[in-house]
């Protein structure tokens, strides 16, 4: 029978090595920003919130396509506040898009979907981006 009190260590694979990748690409002389991965407190968040802080320094408006993004915690939700605020006291924008229904439900949860500006898609983060 196993012992529950200390389980085996997940298996290595992948899924399990994997931290995020960050790209970025221009479309329509907007700049975005696609999300790799996971952003969880420690690396992952201090690398975002670095790439970003850099970015805005170059660009005023920002679209993060979290397409790719498989698991956030606080930490890398604490991180995404941040960057926000950040991004306001500097004229900068920060636009969230594609949300997993994961990353969905955490903003629900923690009442933050009207803190942050989104778009299901980086095609309509981009027409709200001409918009506006």
């Amino acid at each position: 029978m196993p012992n529950l009190a200390h389980p085996a260590p997940p298996a290595s694979g992948p899924e399990y090595h994997v931290q995020l990748e960050l790209s970025e690409r221009t479309v329509e002389g907007v700049l975005i920003l696609d999300c790799k991965g996971r952003i969880l407190f420690g690396e992952e968040s201090a690398l975002l919130r670095d790439k970003l802080r850099s970015l805005m320094q170059q660009d005023s408006l920002i679209v993060l396509n979290l397409a790719g993004i498989n698991h956030m915690d606080s930490g890398g939700l604490g991180t995404l506040v941040a960057v926000v605020n950040a991004s306001r006291a500097v004229n900068a924008r920060i636009k969230l898009s594609c949300l997993n229904p994961r990353v969905r439900d955490l903003l629900e949860i923690t009442r933050l979907t009207n803190f942050f500006d989104t778009a299901d898609t980086v095609e309509a983060a981009l027409s709200g981006c001409r918009k506006g």
